[in-house]
């Protein structure tokens, strides 16, 4: 719950200030965070792939979502 909140605070916080390198640098993170979490609490591969692509889809979105909010204004 806490990483899907945390996700969409830095997607939406990219979208409105940054572009798409820090997108993709963000994401490196998430995922480098993930697998580091995953195996150090033994996941699963397919839970650990579930996990990461919520979170990355979650921050994509929130990515877009800040990126219009901050063309609006």
């Amino acid at each position: 719950m806490w990483a899907c909140l945390a996700a969409a605070g830095v997607g939406f916080a990219i979208g409105m200030r940054f572009r798409v390198m820090f997108l993709l640098a963000a994401a490196v993170l998430f995922t480098v965070a993930t697998i580091a979490v995953a195996v150090s609490g033994g996941w699963s591969v397919s839970h650990t792939v579930g996990v990461l692509v919520l979170l990355l889809a979650i921050q994509q979105t929130s990515y877009l979502l800040g990126l219009f909010v901050s063309m609006r204004r």
